[in-house]
């Protein structure tokens, strides 16, 4: 693992996260809570999430190609320091700025997240172990509504560490009782996920030379043709998705009876499954461009310090938003209708959250070595230094 990433593709990869984020958060921002003249865009935010999760799956699968060597252990480490450097600073932050909202507008917020605050030490809890999901449990972090998909991403892992790591009977036993814990919901968005690490295997397959234009004109074109059917046909068509979802579960539920465990589509969205199919065809063109140029150009290494900057801003952007944008609310120190002011009001938020995005890489680094260090304490020493 660790593989090295040519410049042009890490520069690409690193924007698409962050390009993504900045839509998931712009998408909240639009919602009623905050403002009261612009359309609610969540479903963009919504769509957004399902490239996320098409990226995630092929960064894993670029990462950990399958002619290496697969470490089970190191990347175990690598990946659950990477999400609980996130996960732990994100949710004590949601909890103080929590605390704070409740404390300067009781009414505020009690009426839009006060359901989001029983049992507050189970909600912890769960979210810190990634299992909030699991069979449709769906518990929130008080406000913090976008923390939901970490759950999704550390059973991707898990999955996709026993399948690599394991042979013969125990990866099938491994992968049958993790997926059985895990329930239906986490593994239909399994799908989506496995689509970025198949776009990994097409795209690496695909021939290294062609015409440039060639490339640049076919992006082009799917770019345009993903926005015209994001902005037109994708509309009516995820809304039939979603209601055809919510039926099914609904009667999956009714016929099996499953007593305390449930069936339950929550985040199983039409808006999502779309936008993971666009984002995946757009970087299936966009990809090879990339690989296309990495033999042609050589960027600039400030222009790659940016793009990796950019790429780091992405989990604390994700996470950091929506409770930050519930303390704006409380405050309501701005016009609902102003358009300038809730400009401002967003970048603000985003420029805060940029001044605190190092805590995060820090608590990744101490993470990891506060992993390795607990597991050469009860087995024979292995390679974890080479990070995913």
């Amino acid at each position: 693992m660790g593989r090295k990433v040519p410049p042009v593709t890490s520069l690409v990869l690193d924007i698409a996260r962050f390009v993504l984020a900045l839509s998931v958060a712009l998408g909240h921002w639009t919602q009623g809570y905050f403002q009261s003249t612009w359309p609610d865009m969540t479903n963009a935010a919504i769509a957004a999430v399902g490239g996320f999760f098409v990226l995630s799956g092929y960064t894993i699968r670029l990462l950990t190609p399958a002619g290496e060597g697969f470490s089970g252990v190191s990347f175990f480490v690598e990946r659950l320091s990477r999400l609980w450097s996130v996960a732990l600073p994100a949710l004590l932050i949601t909890i103080l700025l929590d605390l704070t909202s409740h404390q300067i507008n009781p009414d505020y917020y009690n009426q839009m997240w006060g359901v989001f605050t029983t049992h507050p030490l189970f909600r912890i809890v769960v979210n810190v172990g990634f299992i909030s999901q699991c069979w449709g449990w769906d518990i929130k972090p008080f406000s913090n509504s976008p923390f939901w998909s970490l759950s999704y991403e550390a059973g991707f892992y898990l999955l996709y560490g026993l399948f690599r790591a394991l042979r013969g009977w125990r990866r099938t036993v491994a992968l049958f009782v993790v997926a059985l814990a895990l329930g239906p919901n986490i593994l239909l968005m399994l799908l989506v996920w496995l689509s970025g690490v198949a776009l990994y295997d097409v795209t690496d397959r695909m021939p290294r030379t062609g015409s440039l234009w060639r490339r640049i004109a076919l992006a082009t074109g799917v770019a345009a043709f993903i926005a015209w059917f994001a902005f037109g046909p994708a509309i009516p068509l995820s809304h039939q998705l979603t209601e055809h979802i919510n039926a099914t579960f609904a009667s999956a539920q009714s016929s099996l009876r499953l007593g305390p465990l449930r069936l339950d589509p929550r985040r199983i969205d039409g808006y999502l499954l779309f936008g993971a199919l666009g984002f995946w065809l757009l970087f299936a063109t966009l990809l090879p461009l990339c690989r296309e140029l990495d033999h042609r150009l050589t960027l600039p290494k400030r222009l790659l310090r940016l793009g990796r900057a950019a790429g780091n801003y992405t989990f604390p952007l994700y996470l950091l938003h929506f409770p930050l944008f519930v303390l704006m609310g409380a405050l309501g120190l701005y016009d609902r209708e102003s358009v300038p002011q809730k400009l401002l009001v967003f970048a603000l938020v985003c420029g805060a959250i940029v001044l605190v995005s190092p805590v995060f890489d820090i608590c990744k680094f101490a993470l990891r070595r506060s992993l390795e260090a607990t597991i050469r304490r009860f087995q024979a020493p292995v390679d974890l230094k080479r990070p995913v």
